[in-house]
């Protein structure tokens, strides 16, 4: 394929290939939400983990656990 310069674009090219821009931005957008939902999560389990170990280790009790801050 070959490229060439905005002014010798023909319309159908200059809107193609500001469709396929747009496409690009959406999907990058989308994957960036989906990155950031995975962190969320990931931080969630984590921060579970460590409770956990906690509990176990007898630094926190289960009665500390239900005073926590959850998200339910």
């Amino acid at each position: 394929m070959f490229s060439c310069v905005d002014w010798q674009k023909t319309d159908a090219q200059k809107r193609r290939e500001r469709l396929l821009l747009d496409e690009l931005v959406t999907v990058v957008n989308k994957r960036d939400e989906l990155v950031q939902h995975l962190d969320t999560q990931e931080r969630a389990i984590e921060e579970d983990e460590l409770l956990d170990r906690e509990i176990s280790s007898g630094k926190l009790t289960l009665k500390d656990k239900e005073n926590a801050c959850c998200v339910q």
